[in-house]
This record gives C-alpha cells, structure tokens and sequence, in this order.
C-alpha cells in the first residue's frame, strides 16, 4: 500500500464513512460507495503487503474473525429439502410452501439469501478498512483520531442547524430519522450520541500526545482540550438521547485520565460513582429514549416488547437461527397483529439479541469470544496504557460500542462500525508491540 495512501487515504475513508455511513437502513448510494470503497482498500492492502512481513495483530483476534467468517460462510450452503426442513422452525414453512406446491430454492440455512448477502455487504467499509489498517507498518493514530474528531464537529454543527431549525428541513440527510432531533450525518439520535461519546477518548488522547511533545505549549493545549471538550458535551447535551446521558459521566472520567496520568489513582475513584449514575438513568428511564421530544410510543417500538419478541422468534429457531439480515421479516410474523402499524421495527435494538436470533448459538459463541479477547486485551495492556494514550482511546471507544450495543445497533452502521474497527485494531497491534518488546 502506498504512503498516501497510508498517510491521507485511511483518515480520509474514515471520514467519508463518518459522513455518509450514518444510517443502517438508507443513503443506499453512500454506502454503496463505502462498499466499492472498503473493498479497494481491502485488495491494496493484501496485493501490497510483501511476503514475510512481521505481523501487526495479535494471534487471537484473526481466529475470531475467521470464525465469523466460517459462521456466515454455512448460511449460504445449498441443502437438500429434507434437511432444510428437518432444521428448527423450519417445519411449518415448509407445510405452508408445500400447499403453495412450491419447495425451497434454494434452500440454505438462511431464511432469505438475498437479505444475506444484502447485509454482508453493509459491513464492507468496516472489514476494508480493518484489513487496510492491519496492513500497515505504521497506524498513523494522530491523523486518523483528527479525521474522527473532524467529523465530530462537523456533526455538531449540521446538528444545530437541524435542532434550530425546521424538523422538515433537508439537513435531515434520512427520510426515516429522528426529525427535530440533533442527529447530524446519521439518521438516530443515539447513534450521533455514541459517535459525540468516541470522539471524547480520542480528543484527549490526541491532546495528549501533542503534550507529550510539546512540553512548552502544554498550557495552551490543555486550554485547546478543555474548550473542544466542552463543546463536545454541550453537543450531547443538546442531541437529547439517553444513552448520551448513561454514559457522559464515566466517558469524561475516563477521558481524563488519559489526559492527566497522574492523577490517574483519583480519576478512577470517580468513575465508579459515574459508572453508577449512568446504570440509574438507564435503570429509571426508557434507555437510549430522547427527552427533548417526544417519541413514538407504539407497542412494537417498545423496547421491552421488541426484545420479548425477539427472544421468542430466537427460540422457534434455536440453535440454528434464522439467518444473516433476516431479522425484520421474521420479526413481522412475531409482532402482535393489533401492534402492526405504518412504523415497522427493522433491528432488535440490541445487537447482542439480534446475532441470536439470525446466527443462533453460533453467533452467541462469536460474541462470548470477542468480548473476552477484548477483556484479555485490557488486562494484559492494563499495565503499559497509562503510557500510550491512543491504545487507551481504543479501549474506551470500543467499549462505549459495545455497551451501546446492548440496547441498540451503532454497529449497523458503516460509521460507528468504522471506529470500532479502528478501535479494535488499536489493540490488537498494541498487544503485539507489548509482546514483541517483553
């Protein structure tokens, strides 16, 4: 891969990401382009990598993605009828095809093979970039955290025009959003939240290293991180979303300690009172709900029901699964018929219960997997983080995704789920550089 492409092209299909992946269902264009794009990078980065060069990720991480890799691989393995229907939850369609006098074709173990491969390909950017960022000899961090804290205020800004001015106005990049809502380049309030939550680690992180560089200017700079920071949490403050407020407080602990290390002991002792707040407003509060509107309050875009729902279609097809991307339409024939309005629920809103459902136990073992490689890797990192800003940027920025994961799908998205690969990479290479050094 060539150095402008390492230097300005990665930060700068970072950035495109950030602008135009904001919405998992929509900006079909953009991220039809991100596609093309993520698999560019990913080729140049496989064709230009020479032979025999030193590894830059950890031993484990490659195993988990090959592993998903193998999981979505079977979906689309043609099966014989007798098989396919003898698989869970299959047997009634294959009752209500045979009166149809049609059979299966072809039958796979996904549902729909074309939602499959329609999903596969939304998350391209993500898996182009991650091999892309990989490839390199060199990550570049401060250039790539500047395109995310770019992109951030640049949200911000759009955010405002859309907060102060009419909720039908073309700043709203989405025809289905959170109109009148400060939601940015994506079409969810809590998805322009946990980009706003990333971008904190990331603002310090990079402050931090300039310090570390600039001794002489490190009161200006300090001054530079307390004003931008600001500005970041009046951002949240005004996108209203309640997955912001949860997660705000022990975000900004957590962001100053990497800015102030040593202070770091009395920094961490006020996380567990933040990390506290935030579980009560998730806790007393409709979790990831806006406050500053009101939202719809139909049965089916309860999150409680939808989660209720989810698990009973997950356990119709338990251990196999529906499939990749077939949530929706499976959904539909378990939502309450006098539910059912014009507002459809197109994810779980919980990506954790929506691999469940589409993958079945395999997919929960590929979850159980990655978050424990993601445990294992703070804790062997633990010890050295104090000193390498960026690779504790990762740590907090990847874990805010996978909380958020919990009740929501940030990782639907070509934007977030391009800062969680960066994230992820961030540590992997870390763990290696560790290991090489020891």
């Amino acid at each position: 891969m060539t150095d402008a492409i390492k230097k300005r092209g990665l930060p700068l299909f970072l950035g495109l990401c950030l602008l135009m992946g904001g919405a998992s269902n929509g900006g079909f264009l953009e991220n039809f382009l991100l596609q093309i794009g993520g698999i560019i990078l990913a080729v140049l980065a496989i064709t230009s990598r020479p032979d025999g060069a030193e590894a830059t990720l950890d031993r484990f991480l490659p195993w988990i993605l090959l592993f998903w890799a193998c999981i979505v691989a079977v979906q689309f393995i043609p099966l014989p009828v007798s098989l396919w229907a003898a698989l869970p939850g299959r047997l009634e369609l294959t009752e209500e095809l045979a009166l149809l006098g049609v059979e299966p074709a072809p039958a796979m173990v996904t549902l729909s093979y074309h939602d499959s491969f329609s999903s596969l390909a939304w998350a391209l950017p993500a898996l182009g970039f991650a091999v892309a960022l990989a490839a390199q000899k060199d990550l570049h961090e401060r250039s790539l955290a500047l395109a995310l804290i770019t992109c951030a205020f640049l949200a911000i800004a759009l955010g405002l025009i859309q907060f102060l001015g009419d909720p039908q106005s073309a700043a709203y990049l989405y025809r289905i959003t959170n109109r009148g809502l400060m939601v940015g380049f994506f079409a969810n309030a809590n998805h322009m939240a946990t980009l706003l939550l990333v971008t904190l680690p990331f603002l310090a992180a990079l402050t931090r290293s300039l310090m570390d560089e600039r001794g002489h200017q490190r009161r200006e700079l300090l001054i530079i991180w307390i004003l931008l920071a600001g500005f970041i949490v009046i951002g949240l403050a005004l996108v209203g979303s309640l997955t912001g407020y949860a997660l705000a407080a022990p975000v900004i602990a957590l962001s100053a300690v990497i800015m102030f290390p040593r202070a770091g002991r009395l920094l961490k002792m006020a996380i567990i009172p933040a990390v506290a707040l935030g579980a009560a407003i998730i806790a007393l509060t409709d979790e990831g709900g806006n406050v500053f509107a009101e939202e719809d309050t139909l049965s089916q875009r309860d999150r409680q029901q939808i989660f209720s729902t989810t698990i009973a279609a997950a356990q119709d097809f338990w251990p196999v699964g529906t499939g990749l991307g077939t949530f929706r339409d499976i959904y539909d024939n378990y939502e309450e018929q006098d539910a059912v309005d014009r507002v459809y629920v197109n994810h779980a809103h919980s990506d954790y219960l929506e691999i469940g459902l589409e993958f079945g136990l395999a997919g929960l073992i590929g979850i159980i997997a990655f978050v424990a490689w993601w445990l294992w890797r703070l804790r062997t990192l633990w010890p050295v983080m104090a000193r390498q800003p960026f690779t504790q940027a990762a740590a907090i920025g990847s874990g805010i995704i996978l909380v958020h994961s919990l009740w929501d799908y940030p990782l639907r998205t070509a934007a977030l789920s391009s800062v969680f690969a960066l994230s992820c990479v961030i540590l992997a290479r870390a763990a290696v550089a560790r290991s090489t050094r020891s």
